[in-house]
């Protein structure tokens, strides 16, 4: 069967003909392909790590009515390693970081790629929404995980 995008009757796959949505589904791809380098590089990292993650919320926001779209980014764990990462080391984008894990949590696809991954933590993500991540970990078949508050 084919998936379905809300009202309208459009399919998935016609989704992509609708040049709004496959515009947003290229920005989202964009801007996730430009998180790896960044990540990979400690230098880049200094000094692009907001600029790239901004992209990347923002596209992601665009679509966070479109579940399907965003079911279908490749390369979710390269997205969940930075979120990590950025997390770890730039607490002062803890909320602009929620934004994103709020629209990624209510994904299954989402959330059983950062399950898969050994190289994320739920540890690394910020206090305040915890709970509710390591809730959504279990959902899915993630081993629940103990959060380590910092003083």
């Amino acid at each position: 069967g084919r998936l379905r995008l809300g009202g309208g009757g459009m399919t998935f796959k016609d989704s992509f003909k609708d040049p709004t949505v496959a515009a947003k589904v290229e920005r989202v791809n964009k801007a996730r392909d430009g998180l790896r380098p960044v990540y990979e590089d400690p230098h880049r990292w200094e000094n692009e790590c907001e600029e790239v993650f901004s992209e990347f919320r923002v596209a992601c926001v665009h679509l966070r009515k479109d579940r399907e779209s965003l079911d279908a980014v490749e390369e979710k764990q390269m997205v969940w390693r930075f979120l990590c990462k950025l997390s770890r080391t730039r607490q002062p984008f803890w909320n602009r970081t929620e934004e994103v894990l709020n629209i990624l949590m209510a994904s299954d696809a989402w959330m059983k790629a950062f399950v898969e991954d050994p190289e994320t933590n739920p540890n690394d993500l910020p206090t305040n929404i915890a709970k509710e991540f390591t809730s959504r970990l279990e959902e899915v078949g993630g081993q629940p995980a103990r959060h380590v508050l910092l003083a």
